[in-house]
């Protein structure tokens, strides 16, 4: 509602701040040449399939305008545990960069010509763009971390929030946007989040 809206703007307005830290770390990480460090040979041995681009970009708008969204239709009570969530998880992937710095390594070709235009411009972005944090992948972090809380608000639909969070994971690992203990992580990340905020605070 619109009240709801209101009283909950000033938090997911603070969770975008926090996520804005995350380009002047990942320009620091491009410019002191950090290395990968977690890649694997499964990491090397998966396909590469630009349709996942697609849920990979929508899941990428969820983690921007999910604050929002929620805020418009969750009361305050609900929505503050939520976003104080979501807020320290971004807060520890930050700091774990900053005492652990890796990196994903954009691979340099991946026979361009095969694909859409759209697939290349994206692929042409990515390597201009650089390359970023690596472990724990907040993408993945953020999103299951959404889905752990639809599932434990509205649990009917459990498959639903499941099976979408399996699509996100695929969805990073099919383009190459991270490597497989970045998604371990990431969702180990998300459960120990939203059992600290359940259990000690809040």
């Amino acid at each position: 509602s619109y009240i709801s809206m209101i009283q909950n703007l000033p938090y997911a307005i603070g969770f975008s701040l926090l996520n804005l830290l995350f380009l002047p770390l990942n320009w620091y990480m491009n410019r002191k040449k950090i290395q990968s460090c977690v890649r694997t040979n499964f990491d090397d041995r998966l396909p590469f399939i630009p349709l996942f681009y697609f849920p990979y970009l929508a899941f990428f708008l969820m983690i921007i305008f999910g604050p929002y969204l929620f805020a418009l239709y969750f009361p305050l009570v609900i929505y503050k545990p939520i976003i104080v969530s979501l807020l320290i998880d971004m807060f520890l992937s930050m700091v774990i960069w900053a005492i652990f710095p890796c990196i994903v390594i954009k691979p340099k070709h991946i026979d361009h010509d095969e694909h859409s235009y759209f697939v290349r411009k994206l692929l042409s972005y990515g390597r201009n763009y650089g390359n970023y944090n690596s472990i724990p992948s907040a993408h993945i972090s953020l999103i299951t971390l959404y889905f752990i809380w639809l599932s434990y608000l509205s649990p009917s639909y459990w498959s639903l929030w499941i099976s979408l969070s399996i699509i996100n994971i695929l969805s990073v690992l099919l383009t190459r946007q991270h490597y497989i203990w970045d998604v371990i992580t990431g969702v180990a990340l998300s459960f120990a989040v939203f059992w600290l905020v359940q259990n000690i605070v809040i």
